[in-house]
């Protein structure tokens, strides 16, 4: 064999490597972290819904935060939220949504009427289903909700700091009500934090999330409509099963802002205040991992939490903003 020979083939060799190098850094950034698989069934199930969502879907396109409010048969705690929020709102805050869930009584005309310094929408919701409180408005103008119950109060300062904190990482839940899931020998179990150094969700009772996920909640893939039957069913859970569905699409855990002051403006028990509660969301968080096919949830460190820096300022817009 000549020289020209072997160098030819040698760089025959070398081309054929450096193909087969560009070809698989190319596919590998093309599917990224394709999440495993435990069946042939579940295999559908994780690559149609838990495949990553691509980075631009969370850019930031309109600023600020809409608040979306749930309410139902408790019109002096709403005449509450909306003295607080809505007549002094907050700076970032641009509008409310009300989802009235009360089908059998309109809003009453004092409240609607009423001028606020920001826009304040009441939403006649078609069902008092809770999975309604993240059906988006048609009029929505902002890329950011706050998810925000009745009878919730938190200071301006804590809101906007979970604003800016969740400007920094708009593809997940960032909030200040943490929880845990629990394996025991039954599956997964739902679990509080009290004493424990970890969460892996974020209540949406008081919580910021990029509009995206919303229009995800209310898709038409069978999982995600498995998931809303069973908040229908056991009129509980909506909160978890967005948590499901946000760490099944970018597998990463929620963001805890902590506050030390938070107020309930209602003395009476809500749903969590039922016997039952805690079965329902333990039943929930089986049945989610079961449709999902895997377990999504991951825990994180309390000790990485962001904390409200600034106590005193309360950060409202005044009369002449």
């Amino acid at each position: 064999m000549t020289s020209k020979s072997t160098v030819r083939i040698f760089l025959l060799l070398l081309a054929s490597i450096l193909a087969s190098f560009i070809f698989f850094k190319f596919t590998t950034l093309s599917h990224p972290n394709f999440p495993p698989t435990t069946s042939s069934d579940s295999s559908n199930v994780n690559l149609a819904l838990s495949t990553q969502t691509p980075i631009d879907t969370f850019s930031i396109t309109h600023p600020g935060y809409s608040l979306m409010v749930p309410t139902y048969q408790r019109v002096a705690v709403l005449a509450s939220f909306l003295q607080t929020y809505a007549v002094n709102p907050c700076h970032s805050l641009h509008a409310i949504y009300i989802i009235w869930a009360d089908t059998t009584t309109p809003p009453p005309e004092y409240l609607t009427s009423k001028k606020y310094k920001i826009p304040v929408i009441f939403i006649i919701a078609p069902s008092p289903s809770l999975n309604e409180r993240f059906r988006l408005p048609a009029s929505l103008n902002t890329t950011a909700i706050l998810s925000m119950d009745d009878d919730l109060r938190l200071r301006c300062s804590d809101l906007e700091t979970g604003y800016r904190t969740w400007r920094q990482t708009p593809d997940r839940i960032v909030g200040y009500l943490p929880r845990l899931h629990l394996a025991d020998e039954n599956g997964w179990r739902y679990g509080g934090t009290k004493g424990a150094r970890e969460y892996s969700m974020i209540m949406t009772n008081v919580a910021f999330l990029h509009s995206h996920w919303c229009h995800e909640y209310w898709g038409d893939h069978f999982v995600v409509k498995a998931m809303r039957d069973e908040v229908d069913r056991a009129r509980n859970c909506e909160d978890l099963a967005m948590n499901y569905l946000v760490a099944s699409k970018i597998e990463k855990p929620p963001v805890l802002v902590w506050s030390l002051y938070r107020k309930f403006a209602h003395s009476g028990k809500g749903l969590s205040g039922s016997p039952a509660h805690v079965s329902k969301r333990d039943r929930c968080m089986k049945l989610f991992a079961e449709v999902l096919g895997r377990q999504p949830l991951e825990n994180t460190r309390s000790d990485l939490m962001v904390k409200v820096m600034e106590p005193v300022d309360d950060s409202r817009v005044t009369q002449d903003d």
